[in-house]
């Protein structure tokens, strides 16, 4: 038995549990019936991880599975517009409520850097970038929108402006 997903983290409403955007969710089951069970020719997988490495002081680069020929594109998060003030809740939760990339470092508090994403030259994975805190050599594990309220930024290019459109989604590994 084949099972199916279809994320709305992306679309999610903060702490609301019935958020109030379902058509991109909605579409994407649709996108899973019509490939799986019609036979419709539909990659309807989001990217998942596959493997990170460090590339660089403060870089890891990531690359992922169910990225088809036309790569990734960058978009703005949409929840962020209905996340709140995530300054204030990030500063009042044990985890990051709202959580956009991050690299941990092996300083001697092993901290999380919130990171800047970009794309591979061949847009088939991502960079994440930070600034080591003082003390650091490596990094040590990645997260990209794991909390809460997950910030996602990075889609399948190949179904840009439609409803549908798979994000990348979310994952917490060590490298």
């Amino acid at each position: 038995m084949l099972r199916t997903d279809a994320t709305n983290a992306d679309y999610g409403a903060g702490g609301n549990i019935h958020p109030p955007f379902k058509q991109h969710c909605g579409q994407r089951l649709a996108n899973a019936a019509l490939s799986i069970v019609y036979e419709k020719g539909i990659n309807w997988r989001s990217p998942t991880y596959a493997a990170a490495a460090q590339t660089g002081t403060g870089e890891v680069t990531v690359w992922l599975h169910d990225v088809l020929d036309a790569g990734l594109v960058l978009k703005d998060p949409h929840n962020i517009h209905t996340a709140g003030d995530c300054t204030k809740a990030n500063q009042c939760a044990f985890w990051a409520q709202c959580a956009w990339a991050s690299i941990q470092f092996d300083d001697s508090a092993k901290s999380w850097v919130n990171a800047t994403v970009a794309l591979t030259s061949d847009k088939q994975g991502m960079v994440l970038s930070a600034s080591p805190p003082s003390g650091a050599k490596n990094a040590v594990a990645t997260s990209y929108g794991w909390g809460s309220i997950p910030i996602m930024t990075v889609y399948r290019a190949d179904m840009d402006g439609e409803d549908g459109q798979l994000p990348v989604l979310t994952w917490n590994r060590t490298i």
